[in-house]
């Protein structure tokens, strides 16, 4: 599997493959292969465009097709190679995503209108009912007062603690460590502080449903997990700016969408 014509991996099935892109002359194989023998199970042609990921369960890789119209995906069933039907709609609308009650993964335009539930295995979307929205957001209680500066706070579901953005009022005296990304307790205490570097500009974040972690997506695509003291549990990478992320009902699936469109499902819980 080594070389330098692999321009993007998915490890899948617990370890024990991996999904390969390999550029040739005129377009891109897609490769299944066994990471313990490091033989090739399946290869298949795809035009491969720059939206690409894999399913939860390992079973499908999707990619959007340069040669079909913007938004369309293309999908490939890892085990045997075959190429999927594409699918029927363009992979788009979203830009804000989050769980229904059920654990089926919604998404929405930057207007949070005209809804659609998504299949992870086509990719095809189903149009929900009119009026459908992400579920609200918890609002701060009467005693949370955090320092003077601070915006776009989210608030845990047991409302121990919240997350914003503290502004330096007077910017033009702002001195290092006066502009950060905070974690707060319920009271508006800083727990912890994330200094905002340029890539933080724009950043979303989220608490899991249990109130005891919480994720941060950056602007340079990456996503990181902490726990209520701030420390940090670890790093995933989505491969673009994250637009909007939501934890799924339980907790065990955190869902992140990039600009252009593509969907990613992560399994926080296994750690996958």
């Amino acid at each position: 599997m080594e070389g330098p014509w692999y321009e993007n991996a998915f490890v899948t099935d617990g370890g024990k493959k991996a999904v390969l892109i390999r550029q040739r002359k005129g377009g891109f194989d897609v490769e299944t292969w066994d990471i313990a023998t490091n033989k090739p199970l399946a290869v298949v042609a795809a035009d491969v465009g720059r939206t690409m990921a894999l399913s939860p369960d390992g079973a499908t890789f999707a990619t959007s097709d340069r040669k079909t119209p913007t938004g369309t995906l293309q999908f490939v069933d890892v085990a045997t190679g075959k190429l999927r039907p594409q699918s029927p709609e363009a992979f788009t609308r979203a830009a804000v995503v989050w769980y229904l009650p059920d654990g089926t993964l919604a998404s929405a335009d930057e207007k949070a209108s005209e809804a659609v539930a998504w299949n992870l295995k086509t990719g095809a979307m189903t149009a929900l009912p009119a009026g459908t929205k992400p579920p609200t957001t918890v609002l701060p209680g009467k005693d949370f007062r955090p320092p003077e500066g601070t915006a776009s706070v989210v608030v845990a579901a047991d409302g121990k603690h919240a997350l914003g953005y503290r502004f330096d009022p007077d910017e033009l005296d702002s001195s290092p460590g006066d502009t950060y990304l905070g974690l707060f307790d319920g009271t508006g205490r800083v727990v912890k502080k994330y200094p905002r570097p340029d890539q933080m500009l724009g950043a979303k974040y989220a608490f899991a449903p249990d109130g005891g972690t919480f994720a941060v997506a950056r602007g340079d695509g990456t996503i990181t997990l902490y726990d209520t003291t701030g420390a940090e549990l670890r790093t995933l990478r989505h491969g673009g700016g994250v637009t909007s992320l939501a934890y799924s009902p339980d907790g065990k699936f955190l869902a992140t969408a990039c600009g252009d469109g593509p969907i990613l499902v992560w399994d926080v819980a296994a750690k996958r």
